[in-house]
Order: structure tokens, then C-alpha cells, then sequence
């Protein structure tokens, strides 16, 4: 939640920075017109009064500046009330500025020149409207940066809820694992299989370090996602030693693709416990990986060996548990495909885009 508060205030920081770009355009613009219709009028007073024009356009370029902090603060309130507020902020600015105005043409430096009460009305009406335009563009730049910062904001949520999700999701994976190795250890004990139950401890000790290190969020290689499923198997060859036989086939070149970590897991599991654990005779599992154009495409099968009874139905968790973290992860650009196999047997397919862990 760190990186969305860091989002809080994004609008504020662009209506100040654009905010200022844009006075700077507004007063330029108005002291070049206003010296150059001086100039066209063939008007040395224009050229006298250049001085005072700077004094008077920085005061103006100073309460504008104002005028876009007040802008900043008001980030987050209802639009009418910004509205009123800046186009109100503005006519005050276009005020102070008149009577700054007028009492620098009073200074004795410029002449102490005296200003009729029309020509001050009509420049006061001019300089309003310039206020006025300066409001509606700052007014705009706050509107469109606050826009702007809730859809980030709204993404930066949507990535956080999605982290959170697949994080969620992966933790399920280790209690449910961590089960199943312990009751194959005392089974193994009960059984009288102690050197049987100390490889499978040692095993089990090697597999929880290496995927308790993990960062549920990143990806990993697939060469080191198949390692996991390599433990893992092993430690379940302790409890069938007579009836488990592993094939793995990573190609050199798909070693460094990028997948979630223990995105197999459930696949593997699920070989052990409906195949292999009902089975009399030998089950061979096979895990596999592939390339078709963009894609990634790896494949968990059993062969079903000789089953010793009716097949179990299970609950799907496993399968529902790698659905939705591919979904997660990768929206609608993944596919699960589970089916039994013709000739008996098993085979669970994950195609996922093929990109290269960083």
C-alpha cells in the first residue's frame, strides 16, 4: 500500500509544475503584445513606460503563481468548488494587481502620472479577462492532472490486489504440501522404513529451504522451477520406491523462461495422489516443456499404472488453485487444460506466454 500513497498528491505536484509553465507563456505573451501595439502606435511613451511594464507584469506573474498553489490545494474537492473558488481567486488577483498597478505609475521614479478613473476601469476590465483565462487553463490543467492520477491511482490498487491475490494463492500451496510429506514420514516410520524417512526428511528440509526463499510475486527460470518439482518427487520416491518413475524434458534453451514459482506444484501433487498412491503397479510421471511460436507450454502426465481401485473424484483444489494464479498473473493470455488420457492416465497442460526471466 506504500506505492499507492506515494501516488496521493500526484495532481497537486502537476497543476504546480505545469501550472507555472504556463503563467510563464501567459505573462510573456501579454508583455510582448503590449510592448509591440505601444510600438506599432509610434508611442515613445511605450518605450518610457517599458520599465513599470516589467515591474507590474512580475507582480502579476507572482499572484498568478498564487493562484496555481491555491489550485494545488484544492485538489480532491467537488468541481464546483474549485471552479468557484479559482475563477473567485482570480478576480482577487486581477484586483491587487490593479492597485499595484496604480500605485507604482504614481511613483515620482516613473513620474507620479496621473491615472483618469475610465482608463483605470478599462484596463481593470482588460486585466480580468487575462485572469480569467489564466483561471480556465489552471482549472483545466487541475481537472485533467486529477483525472490522470485516479487512473493511476486505480492501477497502482488493481497491481496491489493482484499481488496480494497471487500471493494468497501461492502460501495455499506450501500447508497443503507440508501435509502430505509429513504423513509420508510417518507412514514411513510405522512401516519400519526409518533410513526411507530420513531421506525424505532430508529431502523435505532441502525443498522447504529453497521454496520458503521464494518471493511469491516473481517469477522464476523454468530450469529452477523444475528443480522444486525434482525434490519434490524425490521425497515422494521414498514412499514409492517401487512404484514412482520420474522423466523430466527441459530443452537448454527454455531454461531461462519466466513462470511463477511452484506453478507446477499442484500438477506434480496431483500425479502422486491420484495415480501413483492408488496404483499396484509402476506409474511414470512426466514432466515436460515446450515452445509453439510466443508461447510457453509445459505439460505434467501420469500413466495411470495399474490402479487398486475405483479412481478417486477429488475436489479440484489443485487445479482451481493454478486456474486462477495463471489468471492472476496473466489475464486471458494463459490456458489450464486437465484431461484424462485415452489409454488411462492423466495430463495437465499450462501454455503462458514465452518470455525470458530477468
Amino acid at each position: 500500500m506504500d506505492e499507492v500513497r506515494a501516488g496521493e498528491g500526484g495532481s497537486a505536484r502537476t497543476v504546480r509544475r505545469a501550472g507555472i509553465w504556463v503563467l510563464v507563456a501567459f505573462w510573456l505573451v501579454q508583455f510582448v503584445e503590449l510592448t509591440v501595439v505601444g510600438i506599432i502606435q509610434g508611442s515613445s511613451f511605450a518605450i518610457r513606460q517599458l520599465p513599470e511594464r516589467v515591474v507590474v507584469v512580475a507582480a502579476g506573474m507572482l499572484l498568478s503563481m498564487l493562484l496555481v498553489e491555491f489550485a494545488a490545494r484544492l485538489e480532491g474537492r467537488p468541481f464546483r468548488t474549485r471552479l468557484a473558488g479559482i475563477l473567485g481567486g482570480a478576480l482577487l488577483m486581477c484586483a491587487a494587481l490593479m492597485v499595484f498597478a496604480y500605485a507604482v505609475a504614481r511613483l515620482p521614479v516613473w513620474g507620479a502620472r496621473r491615472i483618469d478613473t475610465v482608463g483605470f476601469v478599462f484596463v481593470g476590465f482588460a486585466w480580468s479577462w487575462f485572469f480569467l483565462s489564466v483561471a480556465a487553463a489552471i482549472l483545466a490543467l487541475s481537472y485533467s492532472a486529477e483525472v490522470r492520477a485516479r487512473g493511476e491511482r486505480l492501477e497502482r490498487l488493481e497491481r496491489v490486489a493482484r499481488d496480494a491475490r497471487i500471493a494468497a494463492l501461492h502460501y495455499q500451496i506450501n500447508p497443503h504440501f507440508l501435509f502430505n510429506a509429513l504423513n509420508s514420514v510417518a507412514g514411513l516410520i510405522g512401516s519400519g522404513g526409518g533410513q526411507a524417512a530420513e531421506a525424505m526428511v532430508e529431502n523435505l528440509a532441502d525443498f522447504l529451504r529453497a521454496t520458503l526463499e521464494l518471493d511469491p510475486i516473481d517469477d522464476i527460470p523454468l530450469e529452477r522451477e523444475l528443480e522444486f518439482q525434482r525434490l519434490y518427487l524425490a521425497i515422494e520416491q521414498g514412499r514409492f520406491p517401487h512404484r514412482l518413475v520420474t522423466l523430466f524434458d527441459l530443452p537448454e534453451r527454455l531454461a531461462g523462461v519466466a513462470v511463477p514459482a511452484l506453478i507446477t506444484q499442484p500438477l506434480v501433487e496431483n500425479a502422486i495422489r491420484h495415480a501413483v498412491a492408488r496404483s499396484s503397479g509402476l506409474v511414470t510421471v512426466r514432466v515436460t516443456a515446450a515452445a509453439t511460436g510466443d508461447w510457453l507450454e509445459i505439460r505434467v502426465e501420469d500413466d495411470g499404472g495399474t490402479p487398486a481401485g475405483p479412481p478417486s473424484k477429488g475436489t479440484g483444489t489443485g487445479l482451481r488453485n493454478v486456474r486462477e494464479r495463471l489468471s492472476a498473473r496473466y489475464g486471458k493470455e494463459q490456458s489450464l487444460n486437465a484431461q484424462p488420457l485415452p489409454g488411462g492416465g492423466f495430463r495437465a497442460e499450462i501454455r503462458l506466454p514465452l518470455v525470458s526471466a530477468s
